[in-house]
């Protein structure tokens, strides 16, 4: 960060009006206003504050988006996520993942590429052991090679 840019504080009471807007902008189910929640989102994940209460409201508006803008944000947003409570996995991981791999059957490279940096930085072995059964499927595409190789 330059010395010269502003820094914003996001306090547990400010953090929490805004998770209540960013759900409703998420149900309105418009691609720019998703990104641009999103991107609040992933600074306010990145500040420390907790974004459990926007995953399931963003697996069910915003996964199903064709939008490149917006699955390249999920794709970050996704390894923000916690996937364990007290060692064991959370229920909405399955949903996750499954909505990786549905951007892993792409024929779109770029979606398909963006997933696979996602999965590398997931690190859950379910959503790995997945990945492992489309290799063969993945390994036809050169440009895919490399990401999976690092992956596996």
């Amino acid at each position: 960060m330059a010395s010269g840019e502003p820094t914003v504080a996001i306090g547990p009471e400010a953090a929490a009006v805004c998770t209540k807007s960013l759900e409703a902008i998420f149900a309105r189910s418009d691609p720019e206003e998703m990104c641009e929640a999103l991107q609040a989102a992933i600074q306010l994940a990145s500040s420390g504050q907790s974004i459990d209460h926007l995953v399931l409201p963003v697996i069910k508006h915003a996964s199903a988006s064709t939008d490149h803008r917006l699955k390249k944000l999920l794709h970050v947003f996704w390894p923000l996520v916690e996937c364990y409570r007290g060692g064991q996995l959370k229920p909405h991981i399955m949903l996750i993942s499954n909505s990786i791999l549905r951007d892993l059957k792409s024929p779109n490279e770029m979606i398909l590429c963006s997933a696979l940096r996602c999965v590398l930085h997931l690190q859950v072995s379910e959503v790995v052991s997945s990945l492992i059964a489309l290799s063969p499927l993945l390994l036809s595409r050169s440009n895919c090679r490399q990401p999976l190789v690092l992956c596996c």
